[in-house]
């Protein structure tokens, strides 16, 4: 399994712009005071891999006063994937990721999947770490796991937890009654899930 390194965060916008510093390998930690922006440096992580965080969006209540008031404003970051770097480039209220490799040539995915989009960002980032997308079996729902998935297990957003999240979680932990249709999960499936959270958390 690959190795996934944040190694630079930045902010861009008519109106605001931040630039973090190289991140290297090790453990990170933020300090600062309420308000500081320590839960935002976090949030634009997960936002720019394909997660949604609410205070983003111009209709929550609580919503991030700064980010919203800009314009033409997006978040990228600087990764390396086993020592290969990409630059990730999301824009606010905006549905797709682009993908810029070291030689220059971009590719763009959706973030959400549909008819129209079968292949979409978190494939795309779960195929280079080794990672298979396994589809999950959980009462009505059916679906693949996908990156932001696996961060709910890893990442807190100081939000109460979510129904979906603990669907997620609960199917995860435990094995559904395979059928003749299905290809029967073995433990080594959960096993690579858990193993990529503990990846992604520790450098």
């Amino acid at each position: 399994m690959a190795r996934l390194s944040i190694r630079k965060v930045a902010y861009r916008g008519e109106k605001w712009s931040f630039e973090s510093p190289w991140l290297g390998d090790g453990l990170q930690i933020l300090v600062g005071r309420n308000g500081a922006g320590k839960s935002t440096f976090s949030n634009l992580i997960y936002y720019c891999l394909g997660g949604r965080v609410t205070s983003f969006e111009q209709n929550d209540k609580a919503h991030h006063r700064e980010i919203v008031s800009d314009s033409k404003n997006y978040v990228e970051l600087l990764v390396e994937i086993d020592s290969v770097q990409f630059r990730l480039k999301r824009y606010f209220n905006s549905n797709e990721i682009g993908i810029q490799q070291a030689n220059g040539d971009v590719e763009v995915f959706s973030v959400t999947r549909s008819k129209d989009n079968t292949r979409v960002f978190s494939d795309w980032m779960l195929e280079r770490l080794g990672i298979d997308p396994v589809t999950l079996y959980y009462g009505a729902y059916v679906g693949k796991i996908n990156l932001t998935d696996l961060f709910r297990l890893i990442y807190h957003d100081q939000s109460p937890i979510r129904l979906e999240s603990l669907s997620v979680l609960t199917a995860i932990r435990s094995l559904p009654i395979p059928r003749s249709s299905r290809r029967p999960y073995s433990s080594c499936c959960l096993e690579k899930v858990f193993k990529t959270t503990i990846r992604l958390l520790l450098p």
